[in-house]
């Protein structure tokens, strides 16, 4: 049973958004009134098997993430990770900063989780 051991979630948003073609990460745009980073936050912050969150970003991006997260009135713990250079660093430098026994992984870019 998943309540027995500390899950943490990871939400990547360090990349650069590229193939979005707008000049600005995707995870900071709004839908519906919502960031696409919030929808992850929230879902996150309300599943009761999930014991805290990382979210990976940019350094120059922290300030973005936490007004997201204020905004979004999150309850659980969340750290800030500084993202790498390639998406497999982001997950190795988030993977490293925690001790939790079960670590789920989660493109920010993709917030549908139900």
């Amino acid at each position: 049973m998943l309540k027995e051991k500390k899950v943490t979630a990871v939400i990547l948003v360090a990349g650069n958004s590229t193939r979005y073609g707008k000049n600005r990460n995707k995870n900071f745009e709004r839908i519906h009134g919502k960031t696409v980073l919030g929808y992850s936050l929230k879902e996150f912050d309300q599943n009761l098997s999930i014991d805290d969150i990382l979210v990976v970003a940019k350094k120059d991006e922290f300030s973005q993430v936490q007004e997201i997260l204020k905004e979004e009135n999150v309850k659980k713990k969340v750290t800030l990770i500084p993202g790498g250079e390639t998406r497999k660093e982001s997950v190795y430098h988030a993977i490293q900063s925690t001790d939790a026994p079960i670590v789920m992984i989660q493109d920010g870019a993709r917030p549908g989780l139900k």
